[in-house]
């Protein structure tokens, strides 16, 4: 929220950082305009666009919502903290507090609690502590290469594939 309009920016810089706390981090160069919204709120939100929304997220990341109302491409809704809009139209949604704040050259990185996670109720699994398959999220993916991607098929499950292998000692 910048100036009491929701803005939206296209960040490829996010990583997990913890699960218990859930603390994911994100960072943007300094003179982005979301920036001011998230240092004054001390709030953000997380959106997965899925891969039909290739356009409006490059749009996101191409155009600065201090030209350009963002928010009129999507449906935008509020959680619990009030101040952290999020997109409807996105199947998962993070909701998140800034716990610190980092400096670093020409970027701004923030450190936020997940407070709460919104998804699409035709993909939410029945049970709360689990999270949607890729499949059904289909997330969209941004390369390096300044290339945008669907994530395709399942390849492998995490924890498990490594037992396939004889063991290397």
């Amino acid at each position: 929220l910048v100036d009491d309009v929701p803005n939206y920016e296209a960040i490829g810089n996010i990583g997990i950082v913890s699960f218990n706390p859930n603390l994911i981090m994100v960072s943007s160069i300094k003179a982005h305009h979301t920036n001011w919204g998230i240092n004054t709120n001390r709030t953000f939100s997380v959106n997965y666009p899925n891969a039909e929304m290739v356009k409006e997220t490059d749009y996101c990341g191409t155009y600065s919502g201090e030209k350009v109302d963002k928010s009129k491409l999507f449906k935008n809704f509020y959680g619990v903290l009030k101040t952290a809009p999020m997109i409807t139209e996105c199947p998962v949604n993070l909701e998140c507090k800034v716990i610190e704040s980092l400096h670093f050259g020409a970027y701004d990185m923030w450190i936020g609690e997940v407070v709460e996670t919104y998804i699409d109720a035709e993909i939410a699994p029945a049970d709360p502590k689990q999270w949607p398959t890729n499949a059904q999220v289909n997330p969209l993916v941004y390369s390096p290469a300044s290339e945008y991607y669907d994530l395709g098929k399942q390849i492998g499950k995490g924890y498990q594939e490594a037992r396939k292998l004889s063991d290397p000692r």
